[in-house]
């Protein structure tokens, strides 16, 4: 169960990499909480969970309910998204709405 909630976290991090304009970031997209610009950044919630579950190795190494609080977290950022281009995932069958409803199963496992 572990490996599969951390697979099912890569899509929303591809996602959230490919969707992010990081060409105006001090950071490139690294968040850092002290610096005053990330606090006032649109971003800055994207941009800490990324930071925060980038990594195959640091995921695997997170408690679980860390990692429940990851997929919870990409679940809504991808229900937003979803919701924002008009899809009804429980009809639509495109990569972003098949992985919405997956997700949202394997989060009501546990």
């Amino acid at each position: 169960m572990r490996q599969q909630v951390i697979d099912t976290i890569g899509f929303p991090r591809y996602k959230l990499l490919s969707d992010l304009d990081f060409d105006s970031c001090l950071h490139a997209g690294f968040y850092h909480a002290e610096d005053q610009k990330c606090q006032e950044c649109d971003f800055r919630q994207e941009c800490h969970w990324l930071m925060e579950n980038d990594h195959d190795t640091l995921l695997k190494t997170k408690p679980m309910k860390e990692l429940l609080e990851a997929l919870e977290f990409a679940i809504t950022y991808v229900d937003v998204q979803v919701d924002q281009w008009g899809h009804n995932s429980h009809l639509c069958r495109c990569e972003v709405c098949a992985w919405l409803k997956d997700a949202k199963r394997l989060a009501r496992i546990f």
